[in-house]
């Protein structure tokens, strides 16, 4: 199940609705994964995100999305590949969405799509701490959004 909470003030759009839950979609696709995962995303506005990037990350400033993975993968969990399960939350902000597609000079939609497949990768247990493990998520980041019609 893939659920969208809007926080904001500004509506989503059906399409943009849509688009966020076709990339989680696509997302459990690639990677093999039964799509009868839980999967929330919540779109919030800067002033929100900032205070649980601070209560949850201890930095006080306003971050473009963050995920919340249910797998701990310090433990050595793993994502199931078959069944029901809880992969996770995804917490984005609108405004900086907004502001960032206009900096990089594409669609709000691109936008949206990037901050979904990131943060799905990172539920799915990726991370970019170090050199080859940001080319190896950059890879499927642009693949899911290639999927998605969301190319640069």
């Amino acid at each position: 199940m893939i659920s969208v909470i809007n926080e904001t003030g500004t509506p989503l759009t059906p399409e943009q609705e849509g688009l966020i839950k076709k990339i989680v979609k696509i997302a459990l696709e690639q990677e093999n994964k039964t799509p009868n995962a839980t999967v929330d995303i919540t779109v919030v506005s800067d002033e929100k995100i900032r205070l649980l990037n601070y209560s949850y990350r201890g930095i006080d400033k306003v971050t473009d999305v963050l995920s919340f993975p249910m797998t701990n993968y310090d433990l050595g969990e793993k994502v199931p590949r078959a069944g029901e399960y809880i992969l996770g939350d995804i917490v984005f902000s609108y405004d900086m969405a907004v502001l960032q597609s206009k900096c990089y000079g594409h669609s709000l939609e691109r936008e949206i799509g990037f901050f979904v497949a990131h943060s799905m990768l990172h539920l799915l247990g990726y991370d970019h701490n170090n050199e080859d493990n940001e080319r190896k998520m950059l890879r499927k980041q642009e693949s899911i959004l290639k999927a998605a019609n969301l190319e640069r």
